[in-house]
């Protein structure tokens, strides 16, 4: 069995510290868990993965290859919506790669900087700008007399959201490993190329 690495604890002032010197990197992972926990909530997925629902750090018994989605039967109005399974295969898969050991060599990862106000903040502020312009882009497309599909429609919004924000940071250079670099530009490409492409056609066609 492999070493566990062991990871130096910080207290307050060291978690701002941390913050301050590698905000963006951690902001980055920041919006992944967000992206990648609003899925497996909405689709209540984290028992089928093996996730614990308030540890976003992978179980070190896991192995992101073994990242399969067997029903997405929770959420049937968008059980078959296309993509969506491998979106959220991908997305929970990159947050392993943020704990590899190359990544821990360079970050301290420790939980207690997900928890700062400042970055939840920073985060809802970033967000909100993106909702705002998809929320007004949709107006008329959002809004349905069927409660069942509104639900669907404003999930599919709100996945959107959450991608951009994440995207805001995977076109920064920053400091990471190459094989994270290189899986979150090509999850983003393919996010924008297909999926974004392909809801946008579904919510303004009225389908």
């Amino acid at each position: 069995m492999a070493r566990k690495l062991k990871t130096k604890k910080l207290d307050r002032k060291e978690v701002k510290k941390e913050i301050l010197e590698n905000g963006e990197v951690h902001m980055f992972l920041f919006s992944v868990y967000k992206a990648s926990g609003y899925l497996l909530d909405r689709f209540r997925l984290f028992n089928q993965l093996g996730l614990n629902r308030y540890c976003p750090e992978p179980n070190r018994e896991l192995d992101m290859k073994k990242v399969k989605i067997k029903s997405m039967g929770n959420y049937p109005m968008l059980e078959n919506y296309e993509g969506l399974k491998s979106l959220i295969e991908q997305t929970v898969r990159m947050t392993f790669l943020f704990h590899s050991p190359e990544m821990k060599k360079k970050y301290n990862f420790d939980k207690k900087i997900y928890r700062d106000r400042g970055m939840h903040a920073l985060y809802d502020g970033l967000r909100e700008l993106f909702d705002k312009h998809y929320s007004e882009k949709w107006k008329d497309d959002l809004p349905c007399e069927d409660p069942e599909v509104a639900e669907a429609l404003t999930t599919l919004k709100d996945i959107i959201v959450n991608f951009k924000v994440v995207q805001m940071f995977t076109d920064k250079d920053l400091d990471i490993d190459s094989r994270l670099r290189k899986y979150s530009r090509t999850l983003i490409t393919k996010f924008n190329k297909h999926f974004l492409p392909y809801t946008a056609e579904i919510l303004e066609s009225g389908s």
